[in-house]
């Protein structure tokens, strides 16, 4: 399977990290979507799933109009964190790297 990994930011303020598989009709096509959060007691980002509590866990479809810009591509740390979590289909993932750094 070839890997699209893309940051989306919804109207909402979500982030939402996932394998974008196609853009058709003002539709985004996004499998193992995981939104992404902040541990802000240990300043770094957690990957938990995004809408766990639906059968959609697996490809989320999201129109363009949801979405505050177009999908971005992540650092690669981010990427290998994020294709981690995923194999591992754990709850919450805490990605390896300490990308969110307190300003000092």
């Amino acid at each position: 399977m070839e890997f699209d990994v893309k940051i989306c930011k919804m109207i909402t303020g979500e982030e939402i990290i996932g394998n974008i598989t196609k853009f058709e009709d003002g539709v985004l096509y996004i499998k193992k979507p995981l939104a992404i959060g902040i541990n802000h007691q240990e300043g770094k980002l957690v990957f938990v799933p995004y809408m766990p509590y639906t059968s959609a866990v697996e490809e989320v479809l999201l129109p363009s109009s949801s979405l505050l810009h177009e999908p971005l591509a992540p650092v690669e740390s981010l990427v290998n964190d994020y294709l981690e979590a995923t194999e591992q289909k754990v709850k919450i993932f805490v990605p390896g790297k300490n990308i969110v750094r307190p300003v000092q």
